[in-house]
């Protein structure tokens, strides 16, 4: 499973207000003192494993790592960064498990965790059976044991990767991606660090022959830009196509996925013309780009991409979403090589992480509750059919050039803008809201023809501007000077 963490969404949670979940197609497994961070299908043993800080699961102490067994867990040991027997009362994702993997039949776990079955662990652990070890010293940064970050581990062409941020590990150089061949660890094709700052790696894949790698870093003067996607061509570390360049592009998932990369994050097409196109999640086949119906959208300021999950012909995708090829989808849909399928426009929630045990979805929620209902408490497993409700087709050559063709001019402005509508369209809603998500000027229908709309009330800076059209969402980049 691919799942990584991002800066922007300690943004996107803030802007998330409280919601509802559809209970009827999700069943609470449980409830957890804190919330965990992670659920993964361990396939050598057949089990789904959920990590997190948690000290209890409904009546019964567990330490931060069990697994599922039917509509309950058990505990597995001593956990992450809290002691066996301690209680912890706050929820915290400072120092968590953040990804697992099975390298050679052996379990690693990385994360932001200082202490793995309470001994000092360095950010990286094994599983030994009974409880976690440590591997070294593990990661650091200026030379501090324990000051590194892991975001993820996946094995590759029998290597096992493990990519966050960080400057060395077990007091060997490598610059935020590492690599495990059962003995030691070592650096990736001397992958440099592009800027004064750690790179933030979140993703890497192989893909016709060549490493990509994703995340959050920028190499000043490269063409084409080294911003949040690279990849290494056998010779050298280079962008990708034309690049991703913008306010804040990052790169959050990487998977191959019907012999093409899936490329999912923070980018937005129209914040970024001429860069790679997509709204939150596009697909590359080496040559051309496939925005998949549109990507995904959010009120404010786009679609954002957590992490990825591919299970036989589907392509999951979770983050904070409210539409998927312009049609409700929230925060989770399923694309299945032709078309979306998202839950119900209603459901609200943010998933850390979504993973299947035999044919069953679960997912781990990350807060205390779901719109505080209690019957969905922080993990819980999907029990509404086979798929997703709300299967769309793929929208028409027509729709998609319509959403296109809309526009505000001038921009930036001093006063006031007016919208270009696509052809064939008289009316749309149109809402203001800032960089926090605050809206500042509340909806209102704009017909063609209207007077430009008034925002010289405004103070100078950057906004962005919901249209919606029919079914559609964009939204629009506005900069007030």
């Amino acid at each position: 499973m691919k799942t990584i963490r991002n800066v922007f969404w300690v943004i996107a949670l803030a802007l998330l207000g409280c919601g509802s979940v559809n209970a009827q197609n999700w069943a609470s497994i449980g409830k957890f003192n804190i919330a965990p961070n992670i659920a993964w299908y361990d396939a050598q043993e057949d089990r789904m494993l959920v990590a997190g800080l948690y000290t209890w699961f409904d009546s019964s102490e567990i330490h931060g790592f069990g697994q599922i067994v039917g509509d309950t867990v058990i505990g597995l040991g001593c956990g992450f960064d809290v002691p066996c027997g301690t209680q912890v009362i706050y929820n915290s994702r400072v120092n968590d498990a953040k990804a697992f993997a099975r390298y050679k039949g052996e379990l690693f776990v990385t994360g932001t965790f200082l202490m793995a079955g309470g001994n000092p662990s360095g950010r990286i652990a094994k599983w030994q059976g009974n409880d976690w070890v440590a591997i070294g010293s593990g990661l650091s940064t200026n030379g501090n044991p324990g000051g590194g970050i892991g975001f993820g581990l996946e094995v590759m062409d029998n290597i096992l990767y493990l990519y966050g941020a960080f400057d060395s590990i077990n007091g060997i150089e490598a610059h935020s991606l590492a690599k495990y061949d059962g003995t030691s660890w070592g650096p990736v094709f001397n992958l440099p660090k592009f800027m004064s700052s750690l790179n933030r790696i979140y993703d890497a894949e192989w893909f016709e022959g060549e490493l990509y790698i994703g995340g959050d870093f920028h190499k000043p003067g490269s063409n084409p830009p080294i911003h949040g996607l690279a990849k290494w061509n056998g010779f050298d570390w280079v962008g990708v196509d034309v690049g991703l360049f913008g306010t804040f592009p990052n790169v959050s998932a990487l998977a191959t996925y019907q012999g093409k990369l899936v490329i999912a994050g923070h980018f937005n097409k129209h914040d970024t013309p001429g860069s790679i196109p997509g709204n939150g999640i596009t697909i590359w086949d080496g040559q051309v780009w496939d925005t998949l119906q549109g990507g995904v959208q959010y009120r404010v300021p786009g679609g954002w991409i957590r992490g990825i999950l591919i299970n036989g012909d589907a392509l999951y995708a979770y983050g904070l979403f409210d539409s998927a090829g312009g049609y409700p989808a929230r925060n989770l849909a399923m694309w299945d090589g032709n078309r979306w399928c998202g839950l119900e426009e209603s459901n609200d929630f943010v998933p850390t992480s979504i993973g299947f045990y035999h044919d069953t979805l679960f997912m781990t929620i990350g807060s205390e509750s779901v719109g505080g209902i209690d019957s969905i408490s922080r993990f819980a497993k999907w029990i509404g059919g086979a798929n997703l409700d709300g299967c769309r087709l793929v929208a028409s050559p027509e729709l998609e050039n319509e959403i296109d063709q809309i526009s505000l001019y001038p921009n930036p402005t001093n006063s006031s803008f007016k919208l270009t509508l696509p052809p064939n369209t008289t009316t749309c809603t149109l809402e203001i809201h800032d960089i926090t998500g605050r809206e500042v000027a509340p909806a209102c229908t704009y017909r063609a023809g209207d007077p430009p709309v008034d925002v010289a009330h405004l103070s100078a800076g950057l906004y962005f501007v919901e249209v919606r059209v029919k079914d559609r969402v964009e939204v629009i980049k506005l900069v007030k000077q």
